[in-house]
């Protein structure tokens, strides 16, 4: 398969208001588990920064399907040109307009996140979704939702005019962000045909304290509000593999593995562990 990444501008277009759909006898018996087998399934990849997670997510999807790749960090593109270049990837870069804007003060200015570039960038993110065919896609892959969840906070700011660090008393101002997010994620539900993948680090939470301080902790996705997936996938190096050897060079040949921390789906067994060095997880999770 020739190389076939490219990239969307996602232009913007007015929304338009959906048609009301016509209902016959049968539909309205549609039971609800039916309903929902519309709906794609939702794989999350977690890991440290450098671990595979966008490489891993890639691999997740067989050849012969077509992969909408959103990227918020810049870095989506490259993985897919270098690494999987028999794959039909297309990227849509979900942050044009710069995320941070300069404030000039007294002490000589500095960066700070910007709520209008926030609400570009996702209100266009959004359109490009809605206008997507259904089923154009096999697979929709948010390449580092964390950021999306930024943006989904920015968006809410710019709406309720509040600037990036200002505090706010009313907490149903958090609903409109989460639900900014939850819209793209189902979207990208509707309009895949097979699964959709996002990406997010890790978080430690404290498991046991010592005078005040942490002796113990767990490592766990650092999930994003209301987003729920059916399988989660850990990405993990063998640290035993990289070490360093005399005059300070370093082993080339690092294994990765891939931990199923949990799912709800019999393909992928919760708890199964895969070394995925130089291999893809096509391979063993048959989606």
């Amino acid at each position: 398969m020739p190389w076939a990444i490219k990239s969307e501008q996602g232009a913007k277009v007015e929304p338009t208001q959906p048609k009301q759909a016509e209902t016959s006898p049968a539909t309205q018996n549609v039971s609800a588990e039916q309903q929902e087998q519309e709906y794609a399934k939702i794989i999350s990849v977690f890991g440290y920064k450098g671990a595979g997670k966008t490489y891993n997510s890639f691999g997740l999807c067989r050849p012969d399907q077509k992969i909408l790749a959103i990227s918020f960090d810049g870095v989506t593109e490259i993985i897919a040109r270098e690494f999987y270049p028999d794959y039909k990837i297309t990227v849509y870069n979900a942050v044009k307009y710069p995320r941070y804007e300069w404030v000039d003060s007294p002490e000589g200015g500095y960066w700070v996140e910007s709520v209008e570039a926030g609400y570009k960038n996702l209100d266009e993110l959004s359109t490009y979704l809605k206008n997507l065919k259904p089923k154009e896609f096999d697979v929709i892959f948010f390449d580092g939702l964390n950021f999306a969840e930024k943006l989904a906070e920015a968006y809410m700011r710019y709406k309720k005019g509040l600037k990036y660090d200002e505090k706010f008393a009313d907490l149903n101002n958090w609903k409109l962000r989460n639900s900014q997010l939850n819209g793209i994620i189902l979207e990208a539900q509707r309009k895949a045909k097979d699964f959709v993948i996002y990406t997010v680090y890790i978080e430690e939470h404290p498991t046991a304290r010592d005078a005040g301080q942490v002796v113990s902790s767990i490592e766990m996705p650092n999930y994003v509000k209301d987003v729920t997936a059916l399988a989660v996938v850990e990405i993990k190096i063998d640290s035993k593999d990289v070490q360093t050897k005399a005059q300070g060079a370093t082993i080339s040949q690092r294994h990765f593995f891939a931990t199923i921390w949990s799912s709800k789906l019999k393909a992928i067994p919760t708890g199964a562990v895969y070394d995925i060095t130089n291999k893809r997880l096509f391979e063993f999770i048959k989606l």
